[in-house]
């Protein structure tokens, strides 16, 4: 039971913040708009060479193969819907590591995913969980 909490913490951690750091690096990069050119794939090179995307998508690489040891390990109508806690971690991350500006309404969002995973935990049973 505690691997599976432990699991999930890296899982959803890793998940979030390899948008978060990819997105670093693509506004760092800038806006491409000329899609019908070769310019196109210089942009992509330089994004897949850019040191913040490739961490990104390292972390959620990671977040990928952890979320498989944990179908493993315990069912998926508890697994896949509590990795739902991604989504407010990056809100957390988008608002105090990149300092976007979080509208309230998205917080109010943010807080019914919390309470969802709040009732999917308690509801679930320890002995549906193997080590």
């Amino acid at each position: 039971m505690t691997t599976v909490f432990v699991l999930l913490i890296i899982s959803v951690t890793c998940a979030a913040a390899g948008p978060v750091i990819q997105s670093k690096g693509m506004v760092a990069l800038g806006v491409h708009d000329d899609w019908f050119s070769l310019e196109t794939f210089r942009y992509f090179w330089r994004a897949l060479t850019t040191p913040s995307v490739i961490i990104g998508t390292a972390l959620m690489a990671v977040a990928f193969f952890l979320n498989l040891a944990l179908l493993a390990r315990a069912p998926v109508s508890f697994i896949v819907p509590v990795t739902a806690m991604e989504y407010i971690v990056a809100v957390v991350m988008a608002r105090f590591v990149l300092g976007e500006t979080v509208p309230l309404l998205r917080w109010g969002g943010v807080a019914l995913i919390g309470a969802g995973i709040i009732l999917l935990t308690i509801s679930w049973k320890p002995d549906q969980i193997s080590n």
